[in-house]
């Protein structure tokens, strides 16, 4: 009796001390939900499930582990919940560890930082501003501009301006097409009715090179110009690059055709030299500076330049405060009372997309 007695006590204790102390509940990504005693060894989760067998996982696949009370959690490389009333977290060291099991921090995956609302879920996914409710996904962009004034008194004035600029851009390929309407009269008499379409393409080929293909259309009724179309061609490049600005150069060859009211058509060939800057600032707004020369070959004196510079004020995600500045100098127009030199200055309201 007393060694059947023996023998059951020793089969007993056998027993327990065989079975797993501990259960920790492991729930994978994929969904599925496991038990048993785990331990990590680098960047692998070991787990031995209750019938013995083991199984190993790697810690990517990991979402995460309910401990059993009582047991050191592990902390910050993986989500933890506790079963029973958790232990207190230690403060989390930059990038995380897991203390426990002695697994070195440098093994270990680094943390994320939490997402801010609402990003759901988080991580891996980024987060999106809820403000660029208005931004166009892909390499399309569309800009809108307005500016209107009006005055009365003594001298009755009114002038009105409308501007728009279409850009698309992935590489290899860059396609810009922008314009401008500018309507103005003082006392009842029109002096300024002009309209203005330019279009560029660029093909990069080489580094910072790139070929272009660029034409315009320019009409003004107050200056008694009826067309002046322009078509240029040649090669660019990218002279200055930084982070938040670039120069870039370009030279072609081209030809310029031009009617006014009381003079004949001219066209002519012309050469063409154009210089772009452009600078950027994170919340102080955007600068751009556009140069052209586009010299007659055939009558110099018919020569024409052009300079462009716009400044643009964020006021919130899409919409912008605008000051414009764009001159056109012809050195000698052929027609009597034409002005070398027209000028327009504004400012206005943009909103971009």
């Amino acid at each position: 009796m007393r060694t059947a007695w023996s023998s059951f006590s020793f089969a007993l204790v056998a027993l327990l001390l065989g079975a797993p102390a501990t259960a920790d509940e492991v729930v994978l990504r994929s969904g599925e939900v496991l038990v048993g005693q785990p331990a990590i060894e680098g960047q692998t989760l070991r787990l031995v499930l209750p019938s013995g067998e083991t199984r190993t996982f790697s810690l990517s696949s990991v979402e995460r582990i309910r401990h059993d009370p009582g047991v050191a959690p592990v902390a910050h490389g993986l989500t933890v919940d506790a079963a029973a009333p958790p232990p207190p977290p230690p403060p989390p060291p930059v990038g995380g560890t897991v203390e426990r099991m002695g697994v070195a921090p440098a093994a270990l995956p680094q943390s994320v930082p939490p997402c801010a609302a609402p990003c759901d879920p988080c991580p891996p996914d980024p987060c999106e501003d809820p403000c660029d409710a208005c931004k166009w996904d892909g390499p399309w962009s569309l800009s809108i501009g307005l500016a209107w004034t009006q005055a009365g008194g003594n001298s009755d004035s009114l002038s009105f301006k409308a501007d728009f600029e279409v850009t698309y851009d992935l590489a290899p390929w860059r396609w810009v097409t922008k314009g401008f309407y500018v309507y103005a009269q003082t006392d009842g008499v029109t002096n300024t009715n002009r309209f203005f379409l330019e279009s560029q393409v660029d093909r990069k080929f080489s580094g910072c090179w790139y070929w272009f293909a660029k034409g315009s259309y320019d009409t003004d009724s107050a200056a008694d110009l009826d067309y002046r179309v322009i078509g240029t061609g040649g090669i660019g490049t990218s002279i200055l690059k930084g982070p938040s600005y670039e120069l870039r150069g370009e030279v072609g060859a081209g030809v310029t055709a031009e009617q006014r009211t009381l003079t004949p058509e001219t066209v002519d060939p012309s050469a063409y030299l154009g210089l772009d800057f452009e600078k950027e600032w994170d919340k102080a707004g955007r600068l751009v500076l556009d140069y052209d020369f586009l010299p007659n070959l055939n009558d110099f004196d018919l020569s024409l330049m052009r300079f462009e510079a716009k400044y643009e004020l964020p006021l919130s995600t899409c919409l912008s405060f605008r000051m414009g500045l764009r001159l056109d100098y012809q050195l000698e127009p052929i027609q009597e009372g034409v002005d070398e030199l027209d000028w327009l200055l504004s400012a206005g309201l943009g909103v971009s997309f």
